[in-house]
């Protein structure tokens, strides 16, 4: 960070997410370098025109979490420099047919180890620096397994765990957000019946801006779904 505290330098995990797109949008209130990785080059181009718009200096890298044995390769090279804000907001939605075992470990394998590997390597980055934000995308679904996301929620279990024990560790230096949002209108949540309490990515990028510079944290978006959890779980 600048005098002013604004980040010199983002990395995007998951580049062409558009809750993640948002975040780094609302950190990056002056123009910065911004890393974006993901496994789409085309939509990982238009993600750097978006931001590129903005003043920003662009980095593409093109990674696929499932592809493990490229990951280091393709992580060290985003983070090859020394970094204020690594955002890991890497996962998709599951199929809409059940029970199609391919899928389903497709999906675990997104979500789950390869967000959390990402993770993992994100935060090593940063520890090994000795600073930085980390900030980690979870969801909702992580609360209580339900009959129309069990997979998606598995995964995010996974990565949620992770990076819960990573904020409880209290690394000095590093301070780690883990974000629960519920339900995020997206492209990705397109034709899906929103709740009453839904946001939109602008709300999750506030919620992120508003704690980046405190201690680590979970951070709920909306924040009733805080007390929410507690009752369902």
């Amino acid at each position: 960070m600048n005098a002013l505290g604004e980040p010199q330098r983002i990395v995007l995990l998951g580049g062409t997410s558009e809750i993640g797109l948002a975040v780094v949008e609302r950190l990056a209130s002056q123009p910065c370098e911004v890393v974006l990785v993901g496994r789409d080059e085309q939509a990982l181009t238009a993600s750097a025109a978006r931001l590129s718009a903005h003043g920003h200096t662009l980095h593409t890298v093109v990674c696929d979490a499932a592809a493990i044995d490229s990951r280091p390769a393709a992580l060290a090279s985003a983070m090859a420099a020394d970094t204020d804000v690594i955002v890991v907001a890497v996962g998709v939605l599951p199929h809409e047919q059940m029970h199609d075992v391919a899928a389903d470990v497709a999906t675990l394998q997104a979500n789950g180890l390869g967000a959390t590997s990402w993770l993992l390597h994100a935060y090593d980055h940063l520890h090994r620096q000795g600073h930085g934000t980390l900030v980690v995308l979870s969801s909702f679904a992580v609360a209580r397994p339900r009959p129309s996301n069990f997979i998606y929620g598995a995964g995010k279990a996974m990565l949620d765990f992770v990076a819960r024990g990573l904020v409880d560790s209290g690394a000095p230096g590093i301070n780690i957000l883990l974000v629960r949002p519920g339900f995020v209108r997206t492209r990705m949540t397109a034709g899906r019946k929103a709740p009453a309490w839904s946001v939109r990515p602008a709300a999750v990028a506030d919620a992120v801006a508003d704690r980046v510079t405190g201690p680590s944290q979970v951070v709920w978006v909306p924040g009733l779904l805080r007390w929410v959890a507690r009752v369902v779980q």
